[in-house]
Order: structure tokens, then C-alpha cells, then sequence
């Protein structure tokens, strides 16, 4: 900040040197002195560009990508930004159930993916930073009356951050109440104010269990959300993928 401001101060001494020789303070000063020493039309455009040039370093480089499919990616820093403020959401856990429909309380839901809410990174222009959005898990698929459980979102990460994703729903067999499954634990390479864990999965409690969500799914078309528990297959549902969102300014 301080080399940019030396910038723009040099900028403005050499365009106020050649108003005249003896260094004008103002406008007026220069239209009184002689044709051959006036500062040129050339010489102004040149002089204001370079002050333009200058305040223009010092506006912030405002921005943001959002990453949504899963899989991996690669992110390089823009030129001029040193920090980005991140947020991340694991994948949701995948729901579970049974084909028994006598068996109501066997199903459960998946967890909730972790979050990372906008945690600022320091950065370096160029840098190139790789991650990856969690997929959301898959539901159980009970066959001629299996039991069969959800299974893990997949972990959201960038860079060392990483926000992982909820544990699958399980399936009890016989009238034992399932467990949901657990949410994404709360990401601890980050300070307690930016990382959150998502919540558990719904246990056996009827046909329909809902699953566990993150705890800013809902700002992010609910990414990181529990799958749905049933004991009807067609009524199982898995988990949503997570997301990745990088802002800068």
C-alpha cells in the first residue's frame, strides 16, 4: 500500500513540475508562463495516466467462484489478490432403509456435511490451489428384503482445508430403532468461529426419516444434506453434494 501510494505522489510531483520550471502550485500559474515552457498536452495525458495507473493498484480486486460438481478442481489466484475467504460444505451421508414394510423404525437418515464459513486464506497471486467438492453419499438399495445403509459424503477440500462429509444412515434389522448417521465433524485446522460440524441423521421413527443438514445448506441450495430414510426403497434418498465458494476483494 505504501509503494502505491509513493506512486501516485510521484505522479502528481512530476505532473506539477511541468507546469513551469519553477514548479507552479496551481493551474493558473501555468497558463502565465511562456508557450515554451507550458506544460503540453502530451506530456498531461502522459503525467494523468500514470496517476490513474496508480489509484487503479490500489482498488480492491473483487470477485468470486463458486465450484459445484464434485470431483476436483485447480483454482489460480487472480493478480492483485492476497486474500480469499473461503467457504466449504462436505457431502451429505446417504439415507437408509429396508424393503420390510413391517419394519418401520429400521430406516434412518444420513448426516449433514461440515462447514468452513468464510474463512479468510492468505494467498499470493498465481498461486495455484487444487480442492475438490464431496460428493453427496448413496442410498441404501435394500433388496428382497435386505436391510441396507447410506454411504459417506465425500469431503469438500481446498488447499489443507478440508470439511467433511456425514456418515451414511444405517439399517437395523428386526424392530431395533436405527441410528442416523453422524454429521461431518467440525473441521478443527480452522478457528472454532469458522468451522462447524452438520448435524446426525434422524434414528427409525416411521416410514420417513429425514436426514442431517449443514449448518449453512440452506444459503447454498441446501448442499451437505442428509439423505432420507424408508422403508419403502422408492422413498430413499441420498445425500446432496457439497460446495465450494471462493470471494475476494
Amino acid at each position: 500500500m505504501i509503494g502505491q501510494l509513493t506512486n501516485i505522489a510521484n505522479a502528481l510531483s512530476a505532473l506539477l513540475k511541468k507546469l513551469t520550471p519553477q514548479g507552479a502550485q496551481n493551474l493558473n500559474d501555468n497558463l502565465d508562463a511562456p508557450v515554451s515552457t507550458r506544460l503540453s498536452k502530451e506530456d498531461a495525458a502522459l503525467s494523468f495516466e500514470a496517476i490513474l495507473a496508480a489509484i487503479e493498484d490500489l482498488m480492491p480486486v473483487k470477485g468470486s467462484q463458486t465450484f459445484t460438481d464434485p470431483g476436483d478442481f485447480s483454482f489460480t489466484v487472480p493478480p492483485g489478490v492476497t486474500l480469499i475467504n473461503v467457504t466449504m460444505i462436505g457431502g451429505g451421508g446417504g439415507g437408509a432403509g429396508t424393503t420390510y414394510t413391517g419394519y418401520a423404525n429400521s430406516s434412518s437418515g444420513g448426516g449433514g456435511g461440515a462447514t468452513i464459513f468464510n474463512f479468510p486464506l492468505v494467498v499470493s497471486a498465481g498461486d495455484v490451489i487444487d480442492g475438490s467438492v464431496g460428493a453427496g453419499g448413496v442410498g441404501g438399495k435394500p433388496v428382497n428384503g435386505q436391510f441396507s445403509g447410506g454411504t459417506i459424503g465425500g469431503a469438500s477440500k481446498f488447499g489443507a482445508l478440508i470439511a467433511s462429509g456425514g456418515t451414511g444412515g444405517r439399517a437395523a434389522p428386526g424392530q431395533v430403532s436405527a441410528t442416523g448417521g453422524a454429521g461431518g465433524a467440525k473441521p478443527g485446522m480452522v478457528p472454532e468461529i469458522y468451522g462447524m460440524a452438520g448435524t446426525s441423521g434422524a434414528g427409525g421413527s416411521g416410514q420417513s426419516v429425514g436426514g442431517g443438514t449443514s449448518p449453512m445448506g440452506t444459503l447454498f441450495s441446501d448442499a451437505g444434506r442428509g439423505g432420507t430414510g424408508n422403508y419403502l426403497e422408492s422413498g430413499i434418498t441420498g445425500g446432496t453434494d457439497g460446495i465450494v465458494v471462493l470471494r475476494w476483494e
